[in-house]
């Protein structure tokens, strides 16, 4: 394995347990869907000189289901993070679609596809965990990440009423 494989597996770690230690509930469940994708794609992965040649349709499988668990979550609890690795991860599962379409497509333009959302994907659990971890200690934390309780970020500026002449 390489160093950014090893990196990946060290984060998803991290992370898995700091969710279990300051997250919520969903950043648990996210963060345990993300440790059962990556089990899962590591056990039915193919042997590596048969890799990226087709399309791989156990780890299509893995991905489309981490989609639909990201989606389903992202929509019943409206965070914005959630919402947003789960389009990740659709991506990520185009691109099993994309090489089904092209056989001539490029092996590690297929790779790079599939696996290009991984880490930006663990920075949105990591979002999660610290938004959630700071609203239970009561602390105001500014985020590029506005959740869809904070109504102030998504509300336009009231527009001022004019005095009834009269």
């Amino acid at each position: 394995m390489l160093w950014y494989i090893y990196g990946f597996w060290i984060a998803l770690a991290a992370l898995f347990a700091a969710a279990y230690r300051f997250g919520g509930r969903t950043e648990r469940q996210v963060a345990t869907m993300y440790l059962a994708a990556a089990i899962g794609t590591l056990v039915l992965r193919p042997a590596l000189a048969m890799r990226w040649r087709d399309v791989e349709p156990a780890i299509l499988l893995v991905d489309v289901l981490l989609a639909l668990g990201m989606m389903r979550l992202g929509i019943r609890s409206g965070k914005i993070w959630i919402l947003t690795a789960s389009a990740l991860q659709i991506l990520s599962s185009l691109a099993h679609l994309a090489r089904a379409m092209d056989p001539t497509l490029w092996w590690f333009g297929y790779q790079l596809m599939e696996e290009a959302g991984s880490y930006p994907m663990l920075v949105l659990l990591a979002i999660g965990i610290c938004q959630h971890h700071s609203r239970k200690q009561g602390q105001v934390v500014a985020s590029a990440v506005p959740s869809r309780n904070d109504l102030s970020a998504w509300q336009a500026a009231p527009t001022p009423t004019e005095p009834r002449s009269g």
